[in-house]
């Protein structure tokens, strides 16, 4: 499990996107953001990028952040750490405001 890896979630059409370091295992949970299908949400500059996983586009959903326990997690689909200062940038924007 690692940073920026993407996993199914328990809803059909979402997915979660791990954002939480990976210094910081050994809490037996992860900190994710739900990946939305665009057509699902309107996006804000910066705040939700738009990603193509699996020629999907989907909307990281920043607004929407919280913790899952790692067994609650579903199979790993991808990894997103290509996109590392897209997604900081969005974390930024929810935490401070710009």
């Amino acid at each position: 499990m690692a940073r920026f890896d993407v996993y199914k979630s328990g809803n059909a059409r979402g997915l979660l996107l791990d954002i939480q370091s990976d210094l910081l295992d050994e809490f037996g949970s992860r900190v994710v953001v739900p990946l939305l299908p665009a057509e699902d949400m309107q996006s804000v500059s910066r705040l939700h990028p738009v990603f193509l996983i699996n020629d999907v586009q989907y909307i990281m959903s920043t607004h929407l952040i919280f913790a899952i326990p790692i067994d609650r997690l579903g199979a790993k689909i991808g990894s997103l750490a290509q996109e590392d200062l897209v997604i900081t940038s969005a974390v930024d924007k929810l935490l401070s405001g710009y």
